[in-house]
């Protein structure tokens, strides 16, 4: 018998070890009518669910590959880069404030180009250690799926001197 005749095509509706939500697949023809389709896993093509699921699908990948444009951008304009934080020092170069991911995000999106000033970059996606002393210090941007890419921190005192 040929493998083809027993196989029948299902688009699946949850995320599950199968695949992600919106993917059509060829399955055993008993497995998806014993199991993926009862347990709501699965529906078949022509099911009204599957078109608005497959809909939803096509529209989260055409917002990633679009995300992925802007990250490109991102990537291109901050990679490798000196980003400058002046802040208040005490007498012994100590900072009054540690300067934290949110202060390092700030800076950064002073310098994103006006295509992807939209781009949103949240805290989760830096990796650094809060800065407590003037120096230069490396924060890597982690937007997953080998989207890394590492910046420089250089910490400056102010021109005024801070209070002692």
């Amino acid at each position: 018998m040929k493998k083809s005749a027993k196989q029948i095509k299902v688009v699946l509706i949850k995320e599950s070890d199968w695949g992600k939500r919106g993917e059509g697949k060829n399955v055993a023809r008993g497995f998806a009518i014993n199991f993926l389709i009862p347990k709501g896993i699965a529906v078949l093509p022509d099911n009204p669910q599957a078109r608005k699921v497959r809909a939803d699908f096509h529209k989260a990948l055409e917002k990633k590959s679009s995300q992925k444009g802007k990250f490109d951008q991102v990537k291109e304009a901050l990679a490798d880069k000196e980003i400058k934080i002046i802040t208040k020092v005490t007498a012994k170069d100590t900072l009054y404030k540690a300067v934290s991911t949110k202060d390092i995000i700030g800076e950064i999106s002073k310098l994103l180009p006006k295509e992807v000033i939209d781009f949103k970059i949240d805290q989760e996606h830096v990796k650094c250690e809060p800065i407590k002393k003037v120096g230069v210090y490396k924060a890597k941007f982690d937007f997953g799926h080998d989207q890394i890419f590492n910046v420089i921190i250089k910490v400056e005192k102010s021109p005024q001197k801070g209070k002692s």
